[in-house]
């Protein structure tokens, strides 16, 4: 039998389940939780488009960093003819100092 003495604990353990909120409580609560739902979708997109931003650069840094490569390599290819065009024209010297 439920007696005053019970009804009472029973009112107190269903408000502090939640069980006892008004529907304005309730509104009120899920609203809050939409509202982090929504704050936590902003900051989803906002990291993604971080994240997209910081790609497009690094592929620009790995084009730019494959242009540097290239022109590197045709440096050192020009280097290398200058060196042997050089050594050309010093041995004709030493060979025209023999002669």
């Amino acid at each position: 039998m439920l007696t005053f003495k019970n009804y009472k604990k029973l009112r107190i353990l269903m408000r502090i389940a939640g069980l006892g909120k008004t529907s304005e409580q309730w509104r009120q609560e899920i609203q809050e939780e939409r509202n982090k739902v929504d704050q936590w979708e902003r900051r989803s997109q906002e990291t993604q488009v971080q994240k997209e931003t910081l790609e497009w650069k690094m592929l620009e840094i790995q084009n730019h960093q494959a242009e540097l490569k290239a022109r590197i390599a045709e440096l050192e290819r020009s280097l290398a003819l200058y060196r042997s065009r050089n050594s050309v024209v010093e041995l004709k010297a030493s060979l025209c100092k023999i002669e």
